[in-house]
């Protein structure tokens, strides 16, 4: 059954799709069959707003942080691998002050993993409270120095205050469950047109976000695949990736359980954060 079958909300709520910044890769690396060329991979997030929970953000994108916190080893080597393009205008602070939202108008922030290219703005937004996994609160406490980097961290990215900002989604879900394809999803709190899904694999506790608006479906999908023609193709992406995932076996049954609800719900729209598709939503 879908999860938002038989559940209403009388709040107003918007759903905002941006980019800020990209890093440079082999295409090779998201599809096996791909010839090797260097592609962008845009750092994608979202903004919510929401009537009564304010403004929400879903990740922040990249931010000028990054340059700062990867010039030493062994941070350097994660600015090697996947180098990173952002500008002042496209940092999520910049594109919601063109909106007239103010970095303190923002109420939480809603981290799918703790990747760079997802948390790198967190600093920017002092009032917010942050919203994640208990699995990946765990990964990103527990792993230090080199090992942190392999998996993608940096810990320097973290505002000083996390901790006492940080809200797991075990915790405020007023509904939990298992949805149509196996997802499992608790509540944002009590509105249950904002769903936290369960997509570990990628990262360890990632996170996607199944949200109800007035006129569609959204499920925004994050890393659990970063291409939807190869994801509905059923390819995978090069076997170098299993050196940083959290889980082969997990992402492997994260994507079986997106496809099998994608199935029994063709309307929604399928986002991933550095598809290339994803970018015709950007406003």
């Amino acid at each position: 059954m879908n999860s938002f079958h038989g559940l209403k909300s009388a709040y107003k709520m918007t759903v905002d799709v941006h980019v800020s910044g990209y890093c440079v890769a082999d295409a090779s690396i998201v599809d096996r069959g791909r010839k090797r060329q260097k592609v962008k991979f845009h750092a994608v997030w979202m903004h919510i707003f929401h009537e009564r929970f304010g403004h929400i953000l879903v990740d922040t994108g990249y931010s000028k942080l990054f340059y700062e916190v990867t010039h030493s080893f062994p941070q350097k080597l994660y600015a090697w691998a996947t180098p990173v393009v952002i500008s002042d205008s496209e940092t999520a602070v910049a594109v919601l002050r063109s909106k007239n939202i103010a970095p303190e108008d923002i109420s939480y922030i809603i981290i799918t993993h703790f990747h760079a290219d997802h948390i790198c703005a967190l600093r920017d937004f002092p009032s917010a409270k942050f919203v994640c996994s208990k699995a990946a609160l765990d990964e990103a406490d527990h792993l230090q120095g080199w090992r942190a980097v392999s998996k993608g961290i940096l810990k320097a990215l973290l505002p000083d205050d996390f901790r006492q900002r940080v809200l797991l989604a075990e915790d405020i879900a007023i509904t939990s469950g298992i949805i149509d394809g196996g997802l499992e999803v608790k509540s944002f709190f009590d509105e249950p047109r904002i769903q936290l899904v369960y997509l570990p694999g990628h990262a360890a506790g990632m996170l996607g976000v199944l949200i109800s608006t007035a006129n569609e479906t959204i499920l925004y999908a994050a890393d659990a695949q970063w291409d939807k023609e190869t994801f509905e193709a059923g390819r995978l992406p090069a076997h170098v990736v299993k050196l940083f995932f959290n889980s082969w076996a997990d992402f492997i049954s994260s994507s079986d359980k997106l496809r099998a609800y994608m199935a029994l719900n063709p309307a929604t729209r399928l986002m991933f954060t550095h598809c290339r598709q994803t970018l015709n939503y950007v406003k």
